[in-house]
């Protein structure tokens, strides 16, 4: 049975020590953020408060030169902090009012994302969806941001549906790539992007979201613009090519 997660559910996590630092930290920046409002636009501001946030501790070779932007628990961004910070000034410029993100996880990339445009758009809304409810926030980050939580559900339970901003980071096989984009992407108002568009990783399954972008950004490029941001270097661990992570963009609003 689907169960959408709320403030109450939120309030009733509880965190090792560990944890509720880094959140502690992450509802600082996110206040902050808050009372930047639109300082955000500015590319430098933006990229500090994305290192005051963090990045999820892991041991990804593709993130060697961030190593002083790691959390020490799983809370914060799972991203290449230029292509995230990229990825929201862009999107900033077509004024969404919504966002649905497939696949939060732990939520980092949510709640910075949620911050970034609450901090330009008051009234807007960010949706986040995922078949399980790993959210790591503090229930004071939650009031600040007002985020929707659609836990235990996927693209399917929101076929045809319209958001401004789709951003898809759910299940990296090819065959929910392409259910997210023909449930969810292909609606999108404003941008329907992709992440991962470069980790050739998932090409086992089934040729994964690098095979599908190449696929889709083919077509979709007759009609409107299609952007690529793809910033990992070459040799650091992950392939020898540079390609890794990569957020893809399909700007409807070129249409």
């Amino acid at each position: 049975m689907a169960v959408t997660s709320n403030k109450t559910s939120v309030a009733q996590k509880r965190y090792t020590d560990v944890q509720l630092r880094d959140l502690k930290k992450i509802d600082r920046t996110v206040a902050q953020m808050l009372e930047d409002g639109a300082g955000l636009l500015s590319r430098k501001l933006l990229l500090q408060r994305l290192r005051e946030f963090g990045l999820s501790h892991n041991n990804w070779g593709g993130l060697a030169a961030y190593q002083d932007w790691y959390n020490v628990s799983l809370a914060g961004c799972m991203q290449v902090p230029t292509e995230l910070a990229d990825f929201l000034l862009y999107t900033a410029k077509t004024k969404p009012e919504s966002m649905i993100e497939v696949g939060v996880f732990t939520g980092g990339t949510a709640i910075f994302a949620a911050a970034f445009f609450k901090a330009l758009f008051n009234d807007f809304e960010y949706v986040c969806l995922d078949i399980k409810d790993q959210l790591l926030i503090l229930p004071e980050t939650d009031e600040r941001l007002g985020m929707r939580y659609e836990f235990g559900k996927t693209s399917d339970d929101f076929e045809g549906q319209s958001f401004d901003v789709v951003f898809i980071d759910g299940d990296h096989s090819f065959l929910w790539a392409k259910r997210d984009y023909l449930n969810l992407g292909r609606y999108a108002n404003k941008i329907c992007a992709f992440h991962d568009i470069n980790a050739k990783e998932y090409l086992a399954k089934g040729g994964g979201v690098y095979t599908f972008w190449r696929n889709l950004r083919s077509s979709a490029a007759r009609d409107l613009s299609v952007v690529e941001l793809c910033h990992s270097a070459a040799h650091v661990g992950i392939q020898d090519d540079g390609n890794w992570m990569g957020i893809g963009i399909m700007d409807v609003t070129t249409r």
